[in-house]
């Protein structure tokens, strides 16, 4: 069995984390870490959750190395900038859900986490995360970046275009809807439900970060390109899920049929 750990166990990913965990038949889950829960037992974090594995979240220390194989951090990104300079040399492998090495070239990286200081040789290390485009790299991999709700969906339209065909996209214009979920436990008024529940509300109008992370990662991934990508955010009055529509403008010649074939050869099995 492996032995898995999550820190951050409190927080909606940590929860979904802790439950495919326990699902898992080749994961056992060894360590829950926290700071403002110490103490607490998953059940009282998640009551979806009734599970008892003799767990409860504990502080986070380089103790803990010796207690899992892998090490999942369902924290800000600030918190896994630093826990991830801890752990990298000292579990095999570490596994991170925010934001802190989404983006692998500097500049772009500090002007959408310019409060998220990081380690220069840490984040060339990290593999951008979509097991559908790159999942032979993951299989080995030590330290891997999961990509963000709108830059998975992002990437997996794109990339038939770009990674399939190798075309030259000028412009790409991605209209994302994202439910509540996606905001994590921060309470802020726009999430409360009166304002949330059946509407449709910008909250990043002119620009998202996610969408710069799927521009980084497709500039490295070639054979296409993508020129220039803007992104409009909304919080929809759903709990779960997202939809991204992405609109293209590209001076390839491309009909219909061929584009159908594209995506269907691309993402067959």
């Amino acid at each position: 069995m492996i032995r898995a750990g999550v820190v951050g166990a409190s927080g909606l990913a940590g929860g979904e984390l802790i439950r495919l965990i326990t699902q898992h038949p080749d994961l056992e889950l060894t360590f829950l870490g926290g700071s403002s829960s110490i103490g607490r037992r998953p059940s009282e974090l998640h009551p979806g959750l009734r599970i008892n594995q003799g767990l409860t979240v504990q502080p986070v220390t380089e103790a803990i190395a010796d207690e899992v194989d892998v090490l999942f951090l369902a924290t800000p990104a600030p918190v896994s900038a630093e826990l991830a300079s801890l752990f990298a040399d000292r579990i095999p492998a570490v596994v991170d859900l925010s934001g802190a090495f989404r983006i692998r070239t500097p500049h772009l990286h500090d002007r959408w986490y310019p409060k998220v200081a990081r380690r220069t040789d840490l984040a060339d290390r990290f593999v951008y995360g979509v097991p559908e485009l790159v999942g032979d790299q993951l299989k080995d991999a030590a330290l891997i970046s999961l990509p963000g709700c709108y830059a998975t969906a992002i990437t997996l339209g794109l990339a038939p275009l770009t990674l399939g065909l190798g075309l030259d996209l000028k412009t790409v214009v991605v209209d994302g809807k994202s439910g509540s979920s996606g905001g994590g436990l921060q309470l802020r008024t726009s999430d409360l439900h009166p304002f949330r529940a059946g509407a449709i509300a910008p909250y990043s109008p002119t620009g998202h970060r996610h969408a710069a992370e799927v521009a980084d990662f497709l500039e490295r991934s070639k054979p296409g390109a993508v020129g220039n990508l803007s992104m409009s955010a909304y919080g929809v009055s759903n709990v779960r899920g997202l939809l991204t529509s992405s609109y293209v403008f590209t001076d390839d010649k491309v009909d219909q049929r061929e584009l159908s074939r594209a995506y269907l050869r691309f993402y067959r099995g």
